[in-house]
């Protein structure tokens, strides 16, 4: 039903939008966090349960699945990205703010 009228209101485009909005929902109503996480290097078994307690504290989810990935150019820190919000503790980013003093 839905398809249909995407197809037929020419919005195909808002498809990926709203299957993200979908599985967030499910994810959320069950309990459980999506999370990518972007750092410039490996995340070392104390920072991601750090992280993932950090989350848990601040979302009341029951589960927190991070999904991992590594950019060199963040210099150091991370960059953890939840449906709802962003947490930029990079280097880079810090640069810029101090940059923009």
């Amino acid at each position: 039903m839905l398809a249909a009228y995407l197809v037929d209101q020419k919005q195909t485009e808002d498809l990926d939008l709203i299957v993200n909005d979908i599985a967030h929902e499910l994810y959320a109503q069950s309990g459980h966090l999506a999370v990518s996480v972007t750092s410039a290097r490996k995340l070392t078994n104390n920072v991601r349960a750090e992280l993932i307690t950090m989350l848990r504290t601040g979302t009341s989810a029951k589960h927190v699945e991070l999904s991992e990935h590594i950019d060199p150019t963040l210099l150091g820190g991370l960059v953890a990205r939840t449906p709802n919000a962003i947490l930029d503790v990079s280097v880079r980013s810090q640069i810029k703010q101090l940059s923009t003093i």
